[in-house]
């Protein structure tokens, strides 16, 4: 796949929504230590990710342009999801 060839107007099939939510396992812990004593437990599920992501640093996946998942999947990071 030539990344070069993909349009900047490439949105996806909601242009006001994202077609995919990522997350890593660090951002949800790093959010949950900064959340009362009274609040903490909270974990990826309740964003509803469809992807998850181990061994990154917390909110690194917000600085990433693409995202390869395996040998062929390629995602692009349009915007950031208000989840």
């Amino acid at each position: 796949m030539d990344l070069a060839s993909i349009s900047a107007g490439n949105k996806g099939a909601y242009s006001d929504l994202a077609s995919y939510m990522l997350m890593s396992e660090s951002t949800v812990a790093e959010l949950d230590g900064r959340l009362p004593e009274s609040a903490r437990g909270i974990g990826t599920l309740q964003f509803r990710p469809n992807l998850v992501v181990q061994g990154s640093r917390p909110y690194e996946e917000d600085t990433w342009d693409w995202i390869r998942v395996g040998d062929t999947a390629i995602f692009r990071n349009i915007k950031p999801c208000v989840r």
